[in-house]
């Protein structure tokens, strides 16, 4: 440690501050770049900081580095760690380009929350984006407030990006209302059921895979990837509580391959569904043996017992690969034009789960606990995100109200 005067060069009459304490767990050397100051008194000062910066755990090696090669180190080692999807991976991947593209010669020293908050502001004016939690940036955003936090305390006295951070950065006016999604009543669950029916043709089991799937889906709310994952030993016959799913994998359209376990749970965990009709299941004893019927003729094996093998694509069956997600909500928004479906909400597969959720919650008879079970969900969360009020109970109490008023 030492401060001496500069008598030569640009910082001629200034003090400069060098500290290079050993790292105390490597014993080396640290490299803390040299710093100046006007007068001695305030370069006693800087170094009585750096020294405290030291023995508090600051990191200078990694504040010092590029915050793109930083959080690429960062991202490579919870890939690994944590055995990130693919889906999860590409998406940190967005987030390490977008920072390279704002940051590229940026030092994590130099990251504070006000120059967050001018890359979110300039990352939505530069594309023209809307703003929320679901949104480009609320996803970056998140990302970067999980990344900077695991340097608090070695890098940073608190978190630049702080919880909440859309609510943070922007004003609620300039925030976008999330778009909902749609929901059907259930009549249109009728409809489509009665429409799923009429294009079915059980001696060619070629048109059945995709309209079969989406039946399964009104009636149990599953994930696409959870439907896409059945297998014929999935089904269940029970005496007493008739025919349901029972199941514990998810299939996954990046990686082309099983996830071994349901979303955001451990590897063995399951679930039940709930009940399918004894109509479906008849439809569903038809087509299995015109499925079996299909692979034998082509030579197929399906290895994974796959309910929804990718029958119209030859070398797709081959593989093992169900039929992708794709093609279910195309099938989905067909259907829907059929019975005059013509909405600008979220109009996809994750809408049939919306809508058993919000069936189950709007029945009396049925308990919160049992409906977020069946959905695989905390209560909480079947009530924040999944449970909606229908246009039916809607109605119903406005004209209660409407008749006898409130009091």
């Amino acid at each position: 440690m030492a401060i001496s005067k500069v008598t030569t060069g640009r910082h001629k009459g200034e003090y400069i501050v060098r500290v290079q304490p050993r790292n105390p767990v490597t014993k080396k050397r640290m490299s803390i770049p040299v710093q100046y100051a006007k007068t001695k008194r305030k370069a006693e000062q800087l170094q009585a900081k750096i020294i405290t910066q030291v023995n508090t755990g600051f990191d200078y090696d990694q504040a010092d580095m590029l915050v793109g090669e930083c959080l690429s180190q960062f991202i490579q080692k919870q890939k690994i760690q944590r055995g990130w999807a693919d889906r999860t991976y590409k998406a940190w991947l967005n987030t390490l380009r977008i920072v390279n593209e704002y940051f590229a010669r940026v030092r994590m020293k130099q990251i504070n929350e006000d120059v967050m908050r001018t890359f979110a502001r300039k990352f939505i004016n530069d594309r023209r984006l809307s703003i929320g939690p679901n949104s480009v940036i609320g996803r970056v955003l998140v990302h970067l407030h999980a990344f900077f936090d695991k340097y608090v305390g070695a890098v940073y006295k608190r978190n630049p990006v702080p919880r909440g951070p859309i609510n943070a950065f922007f004003k609620e006016e300039e925030q976008t209302l999330k778009k909902e999604r749609y929901t059907l009543s259930k009549a249109e669950v009728g409809q489509l059921i009665q429409v799923i029916k009429t294009g079915l043709d059980m001696d060619n089991p070629l048109v059945c895979v995709t309209r079969l799937a989406i039946w399964v889906d009104i009636l149990t709310g599953m994930r696409p990837q959870e439907l896409q994952a059945l297998r014929w030993s999935n089904l269940v016959d029970d005496d007493k509580n008739g025919y349901y799913f029972h199941i514990d994998d998810a299939w996954s359209d990046v990686s082309k391959k099983l996830n071994g376990h349901l979303k955001k749970r451990k590897h063995g965990e399951s679930r039940d569904t709930p009940p399918i009709s004894n109509e479906l299941k008849e439809y569903l004893d038809r087509y299995h043996e015109a499925q079996v019927a299909y692979l034998d003729s082509k030579m197929i094996i399906n290895e994974n017992d796959f309910i929804f093998l990718n029958l119209n694509d030859y070398q797709k069956a081959t593989a093992g690969f169900p039929v992708c997600q794709t093609s279910l909500n195309e099938m989905l928004k067909r259907l829907g034009d059929q019975i005059g479906i013509d909405t600008d909400l979220k109009w996809s597969l994750y809408s049939l789960r919306h809508t058993v959720a919000t069936t189950l919650a709007n029945d009396p008879d049925v308990p919160y606990p049992w409906a977020a079970q069946v959905l695989g969900h905390t209560v909480q969360i079947f009530m924040k995100t999944y449970v909606h009020v229908t246009d039916e109970v809607d109605n119903q109490m406005r004209n209660k109200i409407g008749r006898n008023g409130i009091f």
